[in-house]
């Protein structure tokens, strides 16, 4: 079971919704948040934080890390890249905002649903590989290791 939770961005423009993957970490984790606007000239530590496309995450890796063993993280303890990748605390999506957007771009394809099912599944299939290779050339870390 993972659980989800919404961050703002340190300057408050914008949220993302990050999932927390077998709920082994708490919201908790997520020490900052950095959009790509104030994110700007942020010097990023690699031991605390991860950059995907531009957005920053700042964890508390002392949370983590007390976490390890539940995690199977190496000996060496977690680093902000296991986090993110192995799905303890990640976005919620390939990328911030991405269940809104995906919601609202399947809705034209939804409608082949009571009309013609078979398009639908295929139109559905199309769309989705579409979309991730999409996001995956942005950038997106998450989409380009579900390619």
């Amino acid at each position: 079971m993972c659980t989800s939770h919404k961050v703002m961005c340190k300057c408050g423009s914008s949220a993302a919704d990050f999932t927390m993957r077998d709920e082994v970490l708490g919201h908790e984790v997520i020490r900052g948040l950095y959009c790509p606007e104030c994110g700007k000239g942020v010097s990023v530590d690699k031991g605390t934080m991860l950059d995907d496309n531009g957005w920053i995450i700042e964890y508390d890796m002392e949370i983590a890390g007390f976490f390890g063993n539940r995690m199977n993280a190496p000996a060496s303890g977690p680093t902000p890249e296991f986090v993110f990748d192995g799905g303890w605390c990640t976005w919620n999506g390939y990328c911030p905002g991405d269940i809104e957007t995906a919601y609202y771009e399947r809705q034209e394809i939804v409608k082949l649903m009571k009309t013609d099912p078979r398009a639908y599944v295929k139109a559905l299939t199309e769309w989705g590989g579409k979309r991730a290779r999409d996001l995956a050339d942005k950038g997106w870390r998450k989409a380009k290791a579900a390619l």
